[in-house]
């Protein structure tokens, strides 16, 4: 527009009456013309004329947008600009300034945020576009003559890069160690044992690709707690035996993932055992009584057994199965000890009545021991009883009994003496002596009397009275003289078989004469006196 001030400045001066001027070089925006009019006395009037020029730039001078979007800095007279973005950049907020904001040029309104294309299976560019109207837009031809509005469409492309399908780790770290034998393409390990101490690691998982994460770790099949991210330090705590730990790396789209499996085995240091007995014939009873929840304060015991037993067997049990051994020696028999390996799970073992104490040594899955002892002890015994008792020559009248002590016999006139068979009922009992087996009289009152003595001590005592027979004719044993200096002499070849040959036919009224060829019985009945 041209407007007319009045102004006291100075300015353009023509000595004409009328005076016409072409100001050229005209800048945007106002112009001032300065026109001086004097009055015919001379007196001077200034006149100011503002030229406002309108402008035609329709250009930007910036675009700013958010979420890391980027297009560089404005360029002259070019129009379209295009930026790469990462997968997750998903939307961005422009902002645009025209260039000729200050004389008036406007940038049309756009919707904003921008959203960012997701289909990445058909197009990965998104395209916006600003459009920037000048000054001189803002006026017609009607209102300013021969004026041209002016206006410039810029295009804005966004390429979102396609998603990273890298679901690889870069490292797997236990306690500050790369693990053995780490690869970013093998995706189990196996680590073995760990000692029963170890009941936590510190794990600490690193991706390849940080555009993608970590998403999930799981212990023996339960999640963890953790917040999804390119690496993870993480603090596990480790059951007794098999640990698999289980990391899940996931790509940014969420559609590929893969699983890194970690193995170790955490050695368990139980040492209890979950049975022990103890059985001889005939049974007795262990002291205290084993149970298994309390025998981690109970290491000893007693088994006292019946002196009629000959070996006691010994079994055992772990708690631990599957993982605990046992072994079942003779506590005082040292090369039985350092010989008997360990069995897993269970083990028994049988001990004569010589061996007095038992160790029952069990042995964790980490090595570690413990030893229960068994004291055996046999009860000494009460039998003081004879299984069995005879003389020779002899006989006893009664059937023997163990529990009966007085017996009979008979022996012939000739026997003076016998011997006595006594077989004890145990055999840790003792015959203390057997008296009276020699040195019968004839007739009865012949007492052979057996003491038996037990192993606790008890005496017992067996008695056999004896009765020897008379003879039935008399016979002397010897025939003695005196000479005239008292020398007692017997009587040479004196025989009392010399006489005892005819006691059979005495007594049996026969008499038997044998020769090779023939024998012959006759009658002798007769009495022999001398």
């Amino acid at each position: 527009g041209v407007r007319l001030e009045n102004t006291n400045k100075g300015g353009f001066t023509s000595g004409d009456k009328t005076a016409k001027v072409t100001v050229d070089g005209l800048a945007v925006g106002d112009n001032n013309v300065y026109v001086t009019v004097t009055s015919e006395e001379g007196t001077p009037g200034i006149y100011k004329l503002v030229v406002d020029r309108l402008s035609s730039d329709a250009t930007l001078s910036s675009l700013t947008a958010t979420n890391g979007v980027s297009f560089g800095n404005m360029i002259s007279n070019k129009y379209t600009y295009t930026t790469q973005v990462p997968y997750k950049t998903t939307s961005t907020v422009a902002t645009a300034v025209a260039t000729g904001e200050s004389y008036g040029a406007i940038v049309e309104p756009f919707t904003t945020p921008w959203t960012i294309n997701t289909d990445n299976s058909t197009n990965t560019k998104t395209t916006y576009t600003i459009t920037v109207r000048a000054e001189d837009y803002q006026y017609t031809t009607t209102q300013v003559p021969g004026n041209v509005q002016h206006s410039q469409t810029y295009t804005f492309e966004i390429i979102r890069t396609a998603p990273s399908k890298n679901v690889n780790l870069s490292t797997i770290d236990i306690d500050g160690t790369q693990i053995t034998g780490f690869s970013k393409t093998k995706y189990t390990y196996d680590l073995g044992n760990v000692a029963n101490a170890t009941s936590s690691i510190n794990l600490n998982a690193v991706v390849d690709d940080t555009l993608n994460n970590i998403n999930s770790i799981k212990l023996n099949g339960s999640n963890v707690s953790i917040t999804p991210n390119t690496s993870i330090t993480q603090n596990l705590n480790l059951k007794i035996g098999d640990n698999t730990i289980v990391i899940n790396v996931l790509s940014e789209d969420g559609t590929t993932n893969k699983d890194y499996t970690v193995r170790l085995h955490r050695l368990s240091n139980e040492s209890l055992l979950q049975t022990l007995t103890v059985t001889s014939n005939p049974s007795s009873t262990l002291t205290p009584t084993f149970n298994p929840s309390i025998d981690a304060t109970q290491a000893e015991y007693k088994y006292t057994y019946d002196p009629n037993v000959t070996t006691i067997s010994i079994s055992a049990s772990v708690k631990d199965t599957g993982k605990a051994k046992v072994r079942i020696v003779d506590a005082n028999d040292a090369s039985n000890t350092s010989n008997t390996s360990s069995t897993l799970n269970t083990s028994s073992a049988t001990f004569n009545i010589t061996t007095t104490k038992v160790n029952v040594i069990v042995t964790a899955e980490d090595g570690t021991e413990r030893t229960y002892t068994i004291n055996l002890e046999r009860t000494k015994s009460t039998n003081n009883y004879l299984k069995s008792l005879s003389i020779n020559p002899g006989t006893i009248n009664e059937t023997f009994q163990s529990t009966k002590g007085d017996y009979t016999a008979i022996v012939d006139a000739d026997v003076t003496s016998t011997v006595v068979s006594a077989e004890l009922a145990d055999k840790n009992a003792t015959i203390l002596s057997i008296t009276g087996d020699s040195g019968f009289n004839f007739g009865s009152g012949n007492k052979i009397v057996i003491s038996t003595q037990s192993e606790d001590g008890h005496v017992n005592t067996y008695t056999i009275d004896v009765t020897r027979k008379k003879y039935a004719i008399a016979t002397l044993d010897n025939i003695k003289y005196t000479i005239a200096d008292g020398t007692e002499t017997s009587v040479k070849n004196f025989n009392k078989n010399t006489l005892e040959v005819l006691r059979g036919p005495l007594e049996d009224k026969i008499v038997t004469i044998s020769r090779i060829n023939a024998s012959l019985t006759y009658p002798a009945n007769f009495m022999f006196v001398a």
